[in-house]
């Protein structure tokens, strides 16, 4: 501004909300309102131009910057100076990841494929698609623990650790379990990505192995942790979807989805690593 005063903020724009046409959309209204004399520069007035306008819908803080903090390779340093968003808008694109808390979950500890799903086939129906959908693990529970596993145990996480009762972990909470196995076992799980409408957090079909021949896995098994989608809902925009698990009146509400069987979420769908929301370790215990 080579010096000049720069005018108040409500002197060059008016931004506001007003309701869309359904009960969860909005219009955003952003307004030059200065005039030909709103800016004093060295070589005389001027009125003020507006770039184009980058967005983002979120739950966390500091989407595109933060205060005295260095810019981020996202694109917004050159926005910020030529008013051009096409940079910046890219790479929210591929920013989205949601800060979803993780449901109820159910484990297997089992020798069989595909205890709790089968990639490429319908939803079993004993349970899982209230888990992935509303972070009920009852019905699965009770199913797995009734029907004939060929000696598998399965139980269930539910209340985080330092809680008081059962809940779905937020964010920077956990889960604890505790289970006996032998060589030869894998550990089956699942938990449910609630920001969404039948996505969950789960171990492949073929199961965690436990052991590296006689030798327990006593590590991060993170790796060995995928996002799936089991089929059974049509899929809305993450935590923003009426029917989506943090956004529905009541479960089990959405529409059916078009393609009934149970796959993996792919990076095309869902570009945020599994491991940016879930981290799983095994470790000894002598709690047994």
């Amino acid at each position: 501004m080579g010096g000049s005063a720069v005018p108040a903020v409500n002197a060059m724009i008016r931004v506001t909300l007003a309701p869309g046409t359904s009960a969860d959309s909005f219009v955003l209204h952003v307004e030059n309102v200065s005039t030909s004399t709103t800016l004093q520069t060295s070589v005389g007035p001027s009125g003020v131009r507006l770039s184009p306008v980058a967005w983002a819908v979120s739950r966390n803080p500091n989407a595109f910057f933060e205060a005295d903090a260095g810019v981020r390779p996202n694109g917004f340093g050159t926005f910020a100076e030529t008013g051009l968003p096409d940079g910046l808008t890219q790479a929210l694109r591929y920013d989205r990841g949601v800060a979803t808390a993780l449901g109820r979950g159910v484990f297997v500890v089992h020798r069989e494929p595909g205890p709790l799903f089968y990639i490429d086939n319908a939803d079993y129906g004993v349970g899982l698609e209230a888990l992935a959908e509303d972070g009920d693990e009852s019905s699965l529970l009770a199913n797995l623990k009734s029907g004939d596993r060929d000696g598998s145990v399965a139980g269930a996480f539910d209340t985080p650790v330092g809680a008081t009762g059962a809940a779905a972990a937020a964010p920077g909470q956990s889960f604890e379990f505790v289970f006996k196995a032998a060589p030869g076992d894998k550990l089956a799980l699942a938990t449910a990505f609630t920001a969404s409408n039948d996505w969950f957090f789960g171990s492949p079909m073929e199961g965690i192995p436990l052991f590296l021949g006689d030798i327990p896995r006593w590590e991060d098994v993170t790796p060995d942790i995928r996002l799936f989608d089991i089929g059974t809902e049509y899929d809305e925009e993450l935590d923003v979807g009426l029917n989506t698990g943090t956004q529905q009146a009541m479960p089990n509400s959405g529409r059916i989805d078009g393609k009934a069987s149970a796959r993996e979420v792919t990076m095309d769908r869902y570009p945020t690593p599994v491991n940016q929301h879930i981290k799983v370790t095994l470790t000894p215990t002598d709690k047994l």
